[in-house]
């Protein structure tokens, strides 16, 4: 029964520190570049948007994919930054003391 335990434990090691480095360098990405050039990419297309006529449909539909695929991107890069950070909770919690 503690050999299952020690595996389980080693499993979930494992995975905390896999994520906790996934969160690591999606903050550095983020912080370094992404942060940034995400900003001046939607300001750049909603420039864009407001100097496109009303009559071209096409052209507003691809600005706002361009928009929400750009979003996308961010939230997924803030959401792995965040489970970076509860997973070091976790593994602070887990192995406090040790």
């Amino acid at each position: 029964m503690n050999l299952a335990n020690d595996l389980q434990n080693k499993d979930l090691d494992t995975q905390l520190k896999d994520e906790m480095a996934l969160g690591h360098k999606a903050e550095a990405a983020y912080e370094g570049y992404v942060k940034d050039h995400v900003a001046y990419t939607n300001q750049r297309l909603y420039q864009e948007f407001l100097s496109t006529s009303v009559t071209e449909t096409d052209r507003i539909l691809e600005i706002k994919r361009l928009q929400s695929a750009l979003r996308g991107l961010e939230i997924s890069i803030l959401n792995d930054i965040e489970t970076g950070k509860m997973a070091a909770k976790q593994f602070n919690t887990l192995y406090k003391g040790e």
